[in-house]
């Protein structure tokens, strides 16, 4: 049985290193969570394995084949049949913070649409997965969903050009942002009101909170999935490389991730 857990994988996303500027790109650039689980599986494996060859005896192997699902990544330990070894299994998206925290778009305006939809979906083809191996093999297994999430602003020079109609043709920057006559908000802008939302503050037990955003993730992922008839979430959230400023072209981005321990009910 391994010492794996929320902590564990916590910790990891902390801590896994990135090259100068590297999560700008891949924040921006969107569809990054291979290459997030790519890191983040090579990080847990090295930590793993820095005692030697001859005691590795845990392997982070990714496109795991459990009941012909393929899983993102996954934590084996010892010999044998793969059921009789994987003890976590991990799912991963990439998204906007704007599609977490702004208007409805988490939540969807009905029941068939919204970023929730696609995260159950995850959910519970892998939740279906370790009841399965539970009951028949009467071992725990962990389940996690981790989202990945941009959130990036404008830095200050680009801030005093956010309104002028050129800005929208900017190679980088067009698809950032929805113009016409109604002047409707564009990520950047979204991404920035959320961000003086949610300045640094001090809360009711007297914890400093560094990034006001955090503490609205967790409440937000709690309240769209923490009452669901088949599983219970576990949630905990920070950001990659907190420690850096990330920029690319115009923008600073602030990459943070979301962790949702599932345990069946």
């Amino acid at each position: 049985m391994s010492n794996f857990n929320i902590n564990v994988l916590k910790n990891a996303l902390e801590n896994m290193p990135f090259h100068e500027n590297e999560l700008a790109y891949l924040s921006i650039s969107g569809q990054s969570e291979d290459t997030f689980r790519d890191r983040l599986g090579y990080y847990l494996a090295n930590q793993n394995h820095n005692g030697g060859y001859t005691r590795w005896t845990s392997f982070f192997p990714k496109e795991a084949v459990l009941k012909s699902k393929p899983i993102d990544l996954a934590l084996l330990t010892g010999k044998g049949n793969i059921e009789d070894r994987v003890e976590v299994i991990m799912e991963f998206k990439h998204l906007f913070m704007t599609q977490i925290l702004y208007g409805d778009e988490l939540n969807g305006k009905k029941e068939s649409s919204g970023v929730k939809v696609r995260i159950l979906k995850d959910i519970l083809s892998r939740l279906k997965i370790v009841k399965e191996i539970q009951e028949r093999k009467n071992r725990k297994i962990q389940q996690y969903q981790v989202l990945f999430i941009s959130h990036y602003i404008a830095d200050k020079n680009y801030e005093k050009l956010i309104d002028r109609q050129e800005i929208y043709t900017h190679n980088i920057a067009k698809y950032l942002h929805v113009p016409g006559k109604r002047k409707e908000l564009g990520l950047i802008r979204k991404s920035l009101e959320l961000e003086n939302e949610n300045s640094p503050f001090t809360d009711e037990r007297g914890i400093y909170h560094e990034d006001g955003l955090i503490p609205k993730i967790k409440e937000k992922i709690n309240e769209v999935f923490n009452n669901h008839e088949e599983f219970n979430v576990n949630v905990e959230c920070g950001r990659l490389d907190k420690n850096r400023l990330h920029k690319y072209h115009y923008f600073i981005a602030k990459p943070f991730f979301i962790i949702m321990e599932i345990t069946p009910k």
